[in-house]
């Protein structure tokens, strides 16, 4: 039974000594018990207690990421970083009592792609993520990886689906050819977050904050930026902006981010056969089907050609939390 907001509130003041809440507002959250909470000096605050042993492992990774973005770089931000208030142990678990900043994350089908609107913001933000010092990660001994580590991943994601049978031949053969391209992995590591658009708070056209650093890292610039080649359009305003901050070095970006989208179904299409949950192949197999439509059945095709969308990383995360209740037995 999910906690009520009173509840909440009385592990936050708990968790935070001598915070006085004003009042308190439940949070729908799938993976959390949430509320937003108003304090008596007229601040803001988020208290999560996670719901199942991934959210906690999550909100853990949140947390240690948060603490290792320190003052000096947070002040090359242009955005704000919420900073944790106060923990509480809940059970097996714990409460986290951190910032909370008005604004909502927007949709990317209803991301804004006017010339320096949201879009272009929203890539503005990330470039400024990536021109962080890579001492940030090191210094916390957070995660490190680059080129090889990269392409080896997605070797092991081709690998491993085409075993499965399941992979449709003209898809087997485009991932093939981009992973062959030595080209696409000339890439400098770069600090990245593990964004998707659920990460940008904006208000307006402005990027207010950003959330969900649990993927604070050394690695691959694509994969913050994957999420936007599901539409053509927001990814024209995500990359300008993105270029704008970050500079055009890395000159096959957006392909590689487009590679890392499709790969993403691979994995989905890997968990639905290592849990044996029947339905997540199905699913998985028919989105590759239409992805393998989408390119012609042109076995040659490009990563370079564009495609509909796919699925975003959000979305392959969020089935990724829904399987447990959907195996089959």
């Amino acid at each position: 039974m999910a906690r009520s907001a009173f509840t909440l509130a009385a592990l936050a003041s708990a968790a935070v000594p001598g915070l006085e809440v004003d009042h308190a507002g439940q949070v729908a959250d799938p993976d959390y018990d949430a509320a937003v909470l108003g304090g008596a000096d007229g601040r803001a605050w988020l208290v999560r207690v996670p719901r199942t042993r991934s959210a906690d492992t999550r909100l853990r990774a949140e947390l240690a990421a948060l603490a290792a973005l320190t003052q000096g770089a947070r002040s090359r931000l242009p955005f704000a970083v919420a900073t944790l208030a106060g923990r509480a142990k809940v059970g097996p678990t714990f409460a986290a009592v951190t910032e909370h900043f008005p604004g909502a994350a927007v949709p990317v089908a209803q991301i804004p792609v006017e010339p320096e609107g949201l879009g272009f913001r929203i890539g503005l933000a990330i470039g400024a993520v990536h021109l962080l010092p890579p001492t940030v990660v090191v210094d916390a001994g957070l995660p490190m990886s680059g080129p090889v580590e990269s392409r080896r991943g997605a070797i092991g994601v081709l690998e491993r689906a085409g075993a499965t049978g399941l992979l449709p031949l003209a898809v087997e053969s485009r991932w093939q050819h981009a992973i062959d391209d030595a080209d696409l992995w000339q890439f400098q590591a770069r600090v990245v977050g593990g964004f998707d658009s659920s990460s940008f708070v904006a208000v307006g056209d402005e990027v207010v904050a950003v959330q969900g650093w649990q993927g604070l890292a050394v690695g691959d610039p694509a994969a913050d930026l994957k999420w936007a080649v599901q539409s053509e359009r927001v990814a024209d305003a995500v990359f300008a902006g993105y270029w704008s901050a970050a500079g055009t070095a890395d000159r096959r970006l957006r392909h590689r981010a487009a590679l890392l989208s499709e790969l993403d179904l691979g994995r989905w299409l890997l968990h639905g056969v290592d849990t044996k949950a029947t339905d997540v192949v199905d699913d998985a197999v028919e989105l590759l089907t239409n992805l393998a439509e989408r390119v012609h059945g042109d076995m040659s095709a490009r990563i370079d050609s564009p495609t509909a969308p796919v699925l975003t990383i959000g979305e392959v995360e969020d089935l990724l939390e829904q399987t447990p209740t959907r195996q089959a037995g």
